[in-house]
């Protein structure tokens, strides 16, 4: 043991220097005519702390402020904030005279290094942007200039004062801004380009997981994914890195957890997270919104972090010792939970809900209740993991699930709704109880795909839809298609025949009207997410990935044994084209590369048809085949499934004498079509 005794009364202090002040929202201020002062050391003088105990707020809640006079010395856990990347500015703008605007091309966070030469005495001004101002009337006289109104009040402004007129390199080191462009005036001429830097900081050092795809636009969104996260895991999981804020809030945490554990290796990082969560934890076991420093305005979407980033921890690296250190406190926390009314049912447990929508109209505590149920499962999990009682866990979580499913799911549509009974159809309302498995589909499930078996008509009754208000795509559409059936669509392109297939997915839902599925015995189900599942679809393009041909082909059936997966290429009329290629085993490029088109669709439908589903979709599927063989690939269709309902969308009228009924849609409007003039289209191939 060591014991370390000082005397404050013989501390020295000096303010002399040339780092004038510095804070992380207001930027450093940097005299270099005082960097070779002669240090003048003075006592230090103790500077009485601040009493808020009396301060007032408004939303949140008073958190207990930190112990400042027996603070515990632990051993820091995760990584330090480091530099971990040098960028070079991209382009140079001057928007007005004197005025040096820089692109760093990559939103960042860190801090610039800067070689420039100013007149002894005067001061350069660096400030900090994400965006320049557009082009546009409201923004006359300030174009091209940085926008910093969404730094609020983090001013992010650097100065440095020349001591004389040489060339000199400098880079803050007291504070941190988030930005991609670098204003720079004062100085006797314009940097060069490549006189600007950007020091990149974060406790992110090196990525483990990458996604790399065919797609720019995928890839750019996954390139700004883990540029954000290196921003964000700055010491603490922040919820922003450049305005008045760079907080922990808990809920941004949570939310990003999962793919923040295959970006990098964020178990440490996190862990010391989660201890800051333990020390802001309140005795009644409610969780911080925000951590550390504690308080908040969020809800259990927020506190439930203390429970879902240590479940992550545990899923993504298998260390039971997150679950132990964690464990006691999240038991707490469900405790607070369970004190505020009945499972599935708590209305008090906010205020926010689905946070930063366009409209925040998805009902709140539908939405509560969805991350509580999740919570319960994730629970139980982790208390098995480590030996502990998991069954009050189970037992919570089967009753908040059969409470959310009786509140908060109208029985004879399927869609979502609030405790009054409301609908309540939003993106939210389905995306956050599907992701945890909330919604009560399998008996239901089991039931549909037994009376499948004989065969599923599908009809739309008097089905209006629009994908806004102001324009409608169909009107009072009613259709048809019945087992062992092929049904075209037929009708230029635009007018909504990939839409009504739409429909019949239950991907949106009508406006007025019906979309049901008939069983053989007269029984009727609402077409919803959780029919999806009675339906093969071939959609529009091409769907295969690089791969061999049996691997594509078991993404509808990965049990599918090689007799299985030749029959079906032997239905859609592929078996000849793949036993050339080498068979089964015959390698794939990426969307297919080495098929034609035409192949490629019928390597699709053959997929399609392995799924053994009572409806098959297909959307223009067959658009490069010559006539002979897509006759022969309907006729195969309907052979191999007499009991299968076949829809086709359709721009070709060759094949329309094969079908039972042909629909046409123009002008928001379907007709069947009589069989004269079906017979009179046919001939217009």
């Amino acid at each position: 043991e060591e014991t370390l005794v000082t005397e404050p009364g013989a501390w020295q202090v000096r303010d002399d220097g040339p780092v004038r002040f510095a804070g992380w929202f207001y930027g450093e201020h940097y005299d270099a005519r005082l960097e070779d002062a002669q240090p003048c050391w003075r006592p230090a003088v103790e500077v009485p702390t601040v009493d808020f105990s009396e301060l007032k707020t408004e939303g949140g809640m008073r958190w207990p402020l930190p112990t400042t006079n027996q603070p515990e010395l632990k051993a820091s856990v995760g990584s330090p904030v480091k530099q971990i990347l040098t960028l070079t500015a991209q382009a140079r703008l001057e928007p007005r005279k004197g005025v040096f605007v820089y692109d760093m091309g990559q939103n960042m966070v860190g801090v610039p290094e800067i070689t420039f030469r100013g007149t002894p005495g005067t001061e350069a001004v660096i400030r900090y942007g994400e965006v320049l101002y557009p082009a546009l009337p409201e923004y006359a006289g300030n174009e091209g200039m940085i926008l910093t109104e969404n730094y609020r009040d983090a001013l992010s402004i650097d100065r440095y004062v020349f001591k004389d007129d040489a060339p000199v390199t400098y880079s803050p080191r007291h504070t941190f801004h988030g930005y991609r462009y670098v204003e720079i005036t004062g100085v006797a001429e314009a940097p060069a380009v490549q006189d600007v830097k950007g020091r990149v900081l974060s406790s992110i050092t090196h990525l483990t997981g990458d996604i790399r795809t065919s797609d720019a636009m995928v890839n750019q969104l996954y390139s700004n994914i883990r540029w954000s996260q290196y921003a964000n895991f700055l010491s603490i999981p922040t919820d922003c890195p450049q305005r008045n804020e760079r907080m922990g809030w808990a809920g941004d945490a949570q939310v990003f957890c999962p793919t923040a554990v295959y970006n990098a290796d964020v178990y440490g990082f996190l862990r010391r997270y989660l201890e800051c969560a333990r020390d802001c934890q309140l005795p009644d076991g409610r969780f911080a919104d925000i951590a550390p420093v504690g308080g908040g305005f969020g809800g259990i979407e927020w506190g439930s972090a203390g429970v879902l980033v240590t479940y992550e921890l545990y899923r993504q690296y298998g260390d039971r010792r997150v679950i132990e250190e964690n464990f006691a406190a999240m038991a707490r926390y469900m405790d607070f939970l369970k004190g505020k009314g009945v499972p599935g049912l708590l209305d008090n447990v906010g205020p926010l809900g689905d946070w930063l929508a366009t409209d925040m109209s998805t009902d709140n505590p539908l939405l509560w209740n969805a991350i509580y149920y999740h919570d319960a499962c994730a629970m139980a999990e982790m208390a098995r993991a480590i030996g502990r009682d998991a069954q009050p866990y189970e037992a919570l979580a089967k009753e908040i699930f059969e409470n959310w499913n009786r509140a908060y799911v109208d029985p004879q549509t399927g869609k979502t709704r609030a405790l009054s009974g409301e609908i309540n159809d939003t993106q939210a309302s389905y995306a956050v109880p599907l992701h945890y498995g909330l919604f009560r589909d399998p008996a239901a499930a089991a039931r549909l795909e037994a009376l499948a078996a004989s065969g599923l008509a599908v009809e739309l009754r008097n089905v209006d839809f629009g994908y806004t208000e102001a324009r409608p795509v169909v009107r009072q559409v009613n259709f048809a298609a019945r087992p062992g059936e092929i049904v075209a669509l037929v009708g230029p392109s635009g007018e909504g025949k990939t839409t009504l297939l739409r429909l019949l997915l239950g991907l949106v839902q009508p406006g007025q009207g019906q979309a049901v599925l008939v069983a053989q015995n007269g029984e009727e189900t609402p077409v919803t997410a959780d029919t999806r599942r009675l339906f093969s679809l071939v959609p529009q393009g091409n769907t295969l990935l690089s791969g061999t041909v049996a691997e594509n082909l078991r993404l509808a059936d990965e049990t599918a044994d090689d007799e299985a997966l030749l029959a079906a290429l032997d239905t859609a009329c592929a078996a000849e084209f793949v036993a050339r290629m080498g068979g089964l085993n015959a390698p794939l490029g990426e969307r297919g590369r080495g098929l034609s088109e035409g192949q490629a669709q019928r390597v699709a439908i053959a997929r399609a048809l392995l799924r053994r589903a009572p409806v098959l979709l297909l959307d223009e599927a067959t658009s490069a085949l010559d006539v002979q063989t897509e006759r022969r690939v309907l006729q195969g269709i309907v052979h191999s499934g007499p009991g299968r309902t076949c829809i086709v969308s359709t721009h070709r009228p060759s094949v329309l004498e094969l079908c039972q009924r042909v629909y046409q849609i123009k002008g928001g409007q379907l007709r069947l079509l009589s069989a004269e003039e079906v017979r009179a289209l046919a001939r217009e191939e």
